[in-house]
């Protein structure tokens, strides 16, 4: 038979007990939960190490409060209730918060135990922190809600845009099937080419938007600093919308310039720049119906500040804050009434910000609106021949050859369209091999249009050809593609210049005329 000492060294790291309730209070004692006991009056009888270990009191501190005081401030002011529900005869675990001694809260699930002490009532209750639960809780809640309001954006954005294209493109399409048609007098084909040509304009700024978005959400859009003149690009926006508006008989637009002379030559993005003023500028033309439209800059603490002002509809209060978000417009009903994708301003911040600028705006409905955003003002030389003579492009050329790499037959119909009038030859290629073999073989060349998607070799292939053996011939790259890198790609293949699709006839012949090759 095994003796006591042999039993005891089974058990050495076993707590002794004597008594059956002796088991209770160690569980009591050692619980990895806090535990507090307290009575019907929320006095506070006894609690374990663990709670005293979660709130920061020592045992005298916390025995001399109540369990009131325990509670955050928001819980205090249902002190009654939960009485109340301590009184109840079923009470299940309910979640609540509370505060520590150093004023820190934390959230806890706590299942209180009805028991009579000698015929007195007490509550006996376990408190578990989920302060982290809560948290993720939260942070779910908030995924979820971010996720059907980014599905209701999506929903109105896919049923604005379906709008937004099919609205022009009728008239593209409509138009384009009346011009075919007999008797039309030469009045009607005019209006109907100005139609097709405005709802072609407004195409081509729908997607523009969308690739800017992309751009800006891929980081695909990087800050390219170059030396140009302020008041070139300001004056030029202002005819393009002075023209606009005099054209429909509206209201007039006006610009304020501060910097005279050789000091509005600055240095920043040219591009960014022009893109946050035309996204201002076009929110402020659909917004506004009658009165004027002014914008300009000043300096201010080196810095330019610029602004878009408007007599327009202006912003409702409830709508301010969510102003720069995407697809968002001032109203919900707006885009149904004035059109537009609702990026427009997302991609001015987005451009601002960019150049670490802010924008900012005031607003009060049917009064109008001011935007403001400013940029650091560091002040450029003024770049030799950088005042260039206006181009007709009627003078210049003396029966050069120009030769244009298109696969697609409408775009070199196009082209060649453009081109005819201007004393210029013109020979197209297909493919990328014949494209290399026609300039290789042809010593009358003076400039290529090199399409850069063609099939066999593409343009960018093509050109590194090309320039082996002819390195003076000059290469303008043309391409549908509109993304960050591609007008570096070319250049770094060796093309001179680079002009994006759709192109316009006096940015082509700006471009011929710089880069020609004249013998």
């Amino acid at each position: 038979m095994e003796s006591n000492d042999s039993q005891d060294s089974h058990f050495g790291d076993f707590l002794r007990i004597n008594k059956a309730e002796d088991i209770y209070k160690q569980m009591f004692k050692l619980s990895l939960l806090p535990i507090i006991i307290h009575d019907m009056e929320m006095n506070i009888i006894d609690v374990n190490k663990a709670a005293l270990d979660e709130f920061g009191y020592s045992y005298e501190e916390i025995r001399a409060i109540k369990v009131y005081d325990l509670h955050s401030e928001s819980e205090i002011k249902h002190s009654e209730e939960v009485l109340n529900v301590m009184k109840q005869e079923n009470i299940v675990s309910t979640e609540t918060s509370f505060r520590r001694k150093d004023g820190s809260e934390f959230f806890a699930e706590v299942t209180p135990c009805k028991y009579l002490l000698e015929n007195k009532p007490i509550i006996h209750v376990y408190i578990k922190n989920i302060t982290e639960r809560k948290h993720n809780e939260e942070k779910l809640f908030d995924a979820l809600e971010k996720a059907k309001e980014n599905e209701r954006l999506k929903a109105a954005f896919l049923a604005n845009m379906s709008h937004e294209i099919r609205t022009p493109l009728n008239s593209v399409f409509g138009f384009s099937t009346l011009l075919n048609e007999e008797n039309i007098t030469d009045s009607d084909k005019k209006r109907y080419a100005s139609i097709i040509a405005s709802s072609s304009s407004h195409l081509l700024y729908l997607i523009n938007d969308l690739i800017d978005i992309s751009k800006i959400d891929a980081g695909q859009i990087k800050v390219v600093n170059t030396t140009f003149e302020l008041h070139s690009v300001l004056k030029s926006l202002y005819s393009i919308y002075h023209s606009l508006l005099i054209s429909k008989n509206k209201y007039d637009i006006h610009l304020k310039l501060n910097l005279p002379g050789e000091e509005n030559y600055i240095i920043s993005d040219e591009t960014r720049l022009r893109q946050i003023l035309f996204n201002l500028l076009g929110n402020a033309l659909k917004f506004t119906e009658t009165g004027s439209i002014e914008f300009g800059y000043a300096i201010e603490d080196d810095n330019l500040n610029f602004f878009v002002k408007d007599t327009g509809i202006g912003i409702p209060e409830d709508s301010k804050e969510s102003i720069f978000n995407r697809f968002e417009q001032g109203r919900k009903s707006i885009g149904k009434i004035y059109g537009g994708t609702g990026l427009g301003l997302a991609i001015a911040k987005s451009c601002v910000q960019l150049l670490d600028g802010k924008i900012w705006f005031e607003s009060e409905v049917n009064v109008g609106t001011s935007f403001f955003f400013k940029i650091k003002y560091k002040q450029g030389e003024p770049v030799p021949g950088n005042n260039k003579t206006n181009t007709n492009g009627r003078i210049g050329f003396n029966n050069e050859l120009i030769l244009v790499a298109e696969d697609d037959e409408f775009n070199y119909d196009y082209l060649d369209t453009l081109l005819k009038g201007f004393n210029l030859r013109v020979v197209r290629t297909i493919t990328g091999k014949d494209t290399i073999k026609e300039a290789l073989s042809n010593d009358d060349l003076s400039l290529i249009l090199m399409d850069i998607q063609m099939p066999e070799k593409n343009g960018l292939e093509a050109t590194e050809e090309i320039l082996k053996h002819k390195p003076k011939l000059p290469i303008i790259a043309q391409t549908a593609y509109a993304f960050q890198g591609d007008r570096e790609k070319c250049l770094r293949a060796g093309c001179v210049d680079y002009i994006s699709k759709p192109i316009e006839r006096s940015e082509l012949l700006k471009l011929i005329r710089k880069n020609i090759y004249i013998r």
